[in-house]
């Protein structure tokens, strides 16, 4: 969390600096500083933090279309205090993705944006147990598939502007575990299944003008969501808030949410606090 408030405060100072200039990169490509928190309600010291970056840039893009490159890597963590666990976990990704713009005609009330991402990703993540009686080390690595789905339905108007579907899919490929227990030798044990899918929904309830000119925006959002894992608690289901902050026109350049989210049937749930920072959105003038 630290670094990434350290990098937000670098980014901004060098706006600052530069000044806003609006550049085709920062039109049309997206780099997204992300952070977040979660913790047990039942118990707070079972919790955990992420941090990573998000960029993606169009190869070819026209009025109706795009088609571009995207890579992530992000870095987490989490501790249990009853089994007295603790893991952390680095990821990149990257692939590629399309999109495609479709409005009916000039004076039309609603748009639409629908885009595909799909790539690879590599996963590593160590996990620890010590206790006064027993020690363990173990070791995963991950390569999976994985895609992504993105579909949009926009409304000039100021309630309820933007509708939003995600649904989200990870296949491993080839899964490798290790573990040490009590230092003895490593051993070869059979890998955790780190496949899911998932699915979004979010509303914007209504774009609140901050400024005279109406041009930076302020829009709350309410959303579900719903995962399905391959192992371990079977699923898990989500009421998410979101106060997000744009430039009329554009997407998003700050948003911070809070997440409860419920695991049916076990005695299990969480609050997830995150933000993110599009920073080419953010130093973006209006066209």
């Amino acid at each position: 969390m630290k670094k990434l408030i350290g990098l937000c405060l670098i980014a901004l100072i060098a706006i600052s600096v530069r000044g806003q200039t609006t550049t085709g990169i920062s039109r049309d490509a997206n780099l997204t500083l992300f952070s977040g928190y979660d913790l047990k309600q039942q118990n707070i010291s079972n919790n955990g933090y992420y941090d990573g970056v998000y960029a993606d840039c169009p190869i070819f893009k026209n009025d109706r279309v795009n088609f571009g490159a995207w890579g992530v890597y992000d870095k987490s963590s989490f501790q249990d205090n009853m089994s007295l666990y603790k893991s952390i976990t680095t990821e990149y990704a990257g692939g590629l993705n399309t999109g495609l713009y479709f409005a009916p005609g000039l004076g039309s009330l609603y748009s639409f944006y629908g885009g595909l991402a799909v790539g690879y990703k590599y996963s590593q993540q160590t996990g620890n147990v010590v206790k006064r009686t027993y020690n363990s080390e173990g070791l995963q690595t991950d390569q999976m598939l994985l895609s992504n789905l993105n579909l949009n339905l926009f409304k000039d108007a100021r309630w309820f502007p933007r509708t939003q579907l995600i649904t989200s899919w990870q296949k491993p490929f080839d899964a490798k575990k290790t573990l040490s227990e009590n230092s003895k030798p490593i051993v070869i044990v059979p890998a955790w299944k780190n496949g899911y899918y998932e699915a979004i929904f979010k509303e914007s309830l209504v774009d609140i003008p901050l400024n005279l000119s109406g041009e930076l925006l302020l829009e709350p959002k309410l959303g579900i969501s719903y995962c399905h894992y391959d192992e371990g608690l079977p699923e898990s289901r989500s009421l998410i808030f979101e106060i997000a902050l744009k430039k009329l026109f554009h997407d998003d350049f700050l948003t911070v949410s809070v997440q409860y989210k419920d695991y049916p049937g076990q005695k299990t749930d969480y609050f997830v606090y995150g933000i993110s920072v599009n920073v080419l959105k953010l130093i973006q003038k209006k066209q």
